[in-house]
């Protein structure tokens, strides 16, 4: 995977305590690379890159990037995610709720959204429900299925 492999050369190179990458897969999934050193840094130190699905608290920081939001856009848009009023957001953020409907808009807007219904669905949709179906782990997020195996054209299966 190239992205490991970049989180990796940079850990190396960069010096850092530890990397953390997040990165989006072809069908759409969001995984989180995390770098680090085995034993001690340099050239000749040995790295280790853990790669894991991103859990769902993690999805609105995502989606934030993805959309190019504010701080304080992603602040509101966590808790539109939580079911919060645009009153008790306000409240939440101490701002008024003409305030909160300019992050609205603006969030509507670079989401490409219309409404906020229509912001919880897209992002349902893109996130959740192509693992709807899916078994639920110990963490609380979905346990990918193993990839189903196929059969050579022209190949029997025994019976």
């Amino acid at each position: 995977m190239l992205p490991a492999v970049v989180v990796a050369v940079r850990f190396r190179y960069e010096g850092a305590a530890a990397r953390v990458v997040r990165v989006r897969t072809e069908d759409g999934q969001w995984l989180v690379l995390r770098a680090g050193s085995l034993d001690g840094r340099g050239e000749s130190a040995r790295i280790v890159v853990a790669i894991e699905p991103a859990q769902p608290g993690q999805l609105v920081a995502l989606t934030a990037a993805l959309h190019g939001l504010t701080e304080r856009e992603t602040d509101v848009l966590a808790r539109v995610l939580a079911g919060e009023t645009r009153t008790e957001i306000a409240r939440g953020l101490f701002v008024s709720p003409y305030t909160v409907q300019d992050h609205l808009k603006s969030i509507y807007a670079k989401t490409g959204v219309n409404s906020r219904q229509e912001l919880v669905a897209r992002l349902f949709f893109t996130h959740c429900l192509p693992r709807v179906g899916t078994e639920i782990g110990p963490d609380g997020w979905f346990v990918e299925k193993p990839a189903p195996t196929s059969v050579p054209v022209g190949a029997h299966r025994k019976r």
